[in-house]
């Protein structure tokens, strides 16, 4: 992983004072470095003035659909999750016999997150039919792979997916964890709708695609969603987090490294995806399992993705 990653973490107070920013923007201000490697990352570059080679970027097309297949499962969880909180928050004012003010809140975030997280899976599974339909016409295998058998980055990617979604997780980290790939990769791709056009007519089409307006708006959507759960304080959403390590954590926290985390784990899928390309015949050279360069997945003797720490 390249040096440079912000080092910065959230301080106390409200994100929105002064600068008029939603906590989530406060974050991408206080790192810049991870989110500038991952949204300016020279596989768009590559992308845009047709140097990717296409076998890799065969390959990056395969990761993606794998990438929003869990993508989409997350969202569904998601919506579960806040079903059931708002399910308990109704039943707690029936018992009560009247409407407390807290219920009415909690059920009130809930219906309006679920209905942007429903926006976001309805554009996901478009995404991936697509993605799909383009594969198929390439020839491109999408055979189920193994953990082991996943490139590093893509092993990070849908592991911080996976965790942020599971069981104990707080509703939070899902609703987290879907915006920032889905923010970061658009606006990515956005960028490259502006100056010398690409004249790789896959990777045009590519561009094109990622960039339609429905793909930010989405992606903007759901980081208002996500603030209004950021500033809550009712516990079903900002409640403490028991992390990995089994300690108690605060939300704010714990949701901030989270983010960085993701950031780090798309970085290293576009960086993996650059490298493959630029080595050329040479390119099993770049160990799919490590991530390292200058041995091949046949004698790696890497035992095991490395842990994230969130």
């Amino acid at each position: 992983m390249a040096d440079g990653s912000s080092k910065s973490s959230p301080q106390g107070g409200s994100y929105a004072d002064g600068a008029g920013l939603g906590l989530t923007g406060q974050w991408i201000l206080d790192s810049h470095n991870d989110w500038t490697r991952v949204t300016v990352s020279s596989f768009y570059g590559e992308v845009k003035m047709s140097t990717m080679r296409e076998p890799f970027f065969h390959a990056w097309i395969a990761d993606r659909v794998m990438i929003n297949e869990k993508l989409l499962s997350a969202c569904q969880t998601i919506d579960q999750k806040l079903a059931s909180i708002a399910a308990a928050a109704a039943s707690s004012r029936l018992v009560g016999g009247t409407s407390h003010g807290k219920d009415a809140r909690t059920i009130s975030l809930s219906v309006k997150s679920r209905e942007v997280v429903g926006t976001c899976s309805d554009l996901l599974r478009r995404d991936l039919l697509w993605l799909q339909a383009k594969a198929k016409a390439l020839n491109l295998s999408l055979s189920v792979r193994s953990p082991d058998e996943v490139s590093y980055g893509v092993y990070m990617i849908t592991s911080c997916i996976d965790r942020a979604v599971n069981q104990v997780a707080n509703v939070v980290c899902g609703v987290l964890a879907v915006w920032t790939f889905m923010i970061a990769a658009t606006v990515g791709w956005g960028a490259l709708k502006s100056g010398i056009k690409c004249n790789h007519p896959l990777y045009r089409e590519f561009i094109e695609f990622f960039s339609r307006d429905e793909e930010i708006a989405a992606a903007l959507e759901l980081q208002d969603s996500l603030d209004a759960l950021l500033q809550s304080s009712e516990d079903e959403y900002m409640g403490p987090v028991i992390g990995p390590d089994e300690k108690i954590h605060g939300a704010r926290e714990f949701s901030y490294e989270l983010f960085l985390e993701m950031l780090r784990a798309i970085y290293a899928h576009l960086q993996h995806i650059v490298h493959k390309s630029a080595a050329g015949d040479k390119a099993d050279l770049v160990c799919n399992k490590c991530g390292r360069h200058g041995h091949n997945v046949r004698i790696c003797t890497f035992k095991g993705h490395t842990s994230l720490t969130f």
